[in-house]
């Protein structure tokens, strides 16, 4: 036992170590695209005093009204980055977005192995969890995260959405009261996208405890959550500055070509070739055009994919891991128009499960 423990703090600290290998040359890469406008031109990150102004007005985001969002937390973080670094140094930037990255490992490889235990208890659920967390963190793809500074909002919603798990499967009390809402709640002023915790609990309690989907109490158990959600997001939206625009023009348009990124970002999982941090990717303009259909197709497949391993027991983690990566994609690749068709950054969180089930199966 003690021997068996020895060599799997040496391959998490293998893990660690790869991790950093994996992207310590980007600590002195200067700010690109989004940075320039939420960091080198926003003149209100040049100040802790400004924390609190962060919360309350979302002009303080961005120096172009049009992205103003409100993210608070993010810009917290980048006035501390500032402080620390004494003004625009990257180092203190890159620093930060490295050592949220091993944050958010250390912490998916504890929810990994828990859920696995959840499931079915193994020796093996460990080793499992330890390789899908490190497989998933040194992902190329994750480059964009880590290089652009304006996508630590996904670093910040992850660790949020992990840590309300956490306290589902660790505290009892926290459980019965609710008090994984606080960290939504939380995640919510880094970016919008964890209002999605509902649904993925709602995976989490099907796939993973076993909980059926026909009776009313599996769905009562997650509307605190669904609730929560709605709620947060009305907030958010209400918070945003007027002129704020996601960018995004036809709702239909970019709707039809959303097929075509979930095919993208699955083939980039298994074949990380041709990455781009702009892909210029246009909206489809019908959804009779062969890129639109053949993207329908993709996703008809892939749902009937998970229809199949979700009905077999021992397949149930790879059923949840390709459910979470699609629900986890929902924000961004539906009926929602972005200014970018498809961003790699996006794929951050569901990304987590995939790569379990990837190991798994």
């Amino acid at each position: 036992m003690m021997t068996t423990t020895r060599h799997y703090l040496f391959a998490a600290a293998l893990g660690a170590a790869a991790l950093l290998f994996a992207f310590s040359n980007s600590l002195h890469n200067v700010f690109h695209y989004d940075d320039l406008h939420v960091i080198v031109n926003n003149v209100y990150v040049r100040s802790l005093r400004n924390i609190p102004l962060f919360f309350r007005d979302a002009y303080t985001f961005s120096s172009i009204p049009e992205h103003a969002t409100y993210r608070p937390l993010v810009s917290t973080t980048y006035a501390i980055d500032y402080a620390i670094g004494g003004g625009l140094d990257p180092v203190a930037f890159h620093v930060t977005q490295i050592l949220l990255l091993i944050v958010i490992w250390a912490m998916l490889i504890v929810f990994l192995r828990k859920s696995l235990d959840v499931w079915q208890p193994s020796p093996r659920n460990c080793w499992i969890a330890l390789s899908a967390a490190t497989i998933w963190a040194i992902h190329t793809v994750n480059t964009e995260t880590l290089n652009l500074i304006s996508a630590r909002s996904e670093e910040l919603a992850a660790i949020c959405t992990l840590a309300a798990f956490l306290i589902i499967q660790f505290s009892e009390r926290g459980r019965r009261w609710h008090l994984y809402l606080v960290p939504i709640a939380v995640g919510a002023l880094a970016k919008a996208q964890i209002v999605i915790f509902g649904p993925l609990l709602l995976l989490y309690l099907i796939f993973i405890e076993g909980k059926s989907a026909r009776k009313k109490t599996t769905w009562i158990a997650t509307l605190p959550s669904m609730l929560a959600g709605v709620a947060l997001l009305f907030f958010l939206n209400r918070a945003n500055a007027p002129e704020f625009v996601p960018g995004g023009t036809s709702r239909w348009r970019y709707f039809f070509t959303q097929g075509l990124a979930f095919a993208h970002y699955t083939r980039l999982f298994f074949w990380p070739v041709g990455l781009s941090v702009d892909t210029d990717l246009k909206p489809v303009a019908n959804w009779y055009d062969p890129w639109a259909l053949g993207g329908f197709v993709f996703v008809a497949g892939l749902l009937l994919l998970i229809r199949y391993v979700s009905r077999r027991q021992e397949l149930r983690p790879v059923a949840f891991g390709l459910s979470w990566s699609v629900v986890a994609l929902l924000p961004t690749s539906s009926l929602y128009p972005l200014a970018e068709v498809m961003n790699e950054h996006r794929v951050f969180l569901p990304y987590m499960w995939l790569a379990l089930a990837a190991v798994f199966g």
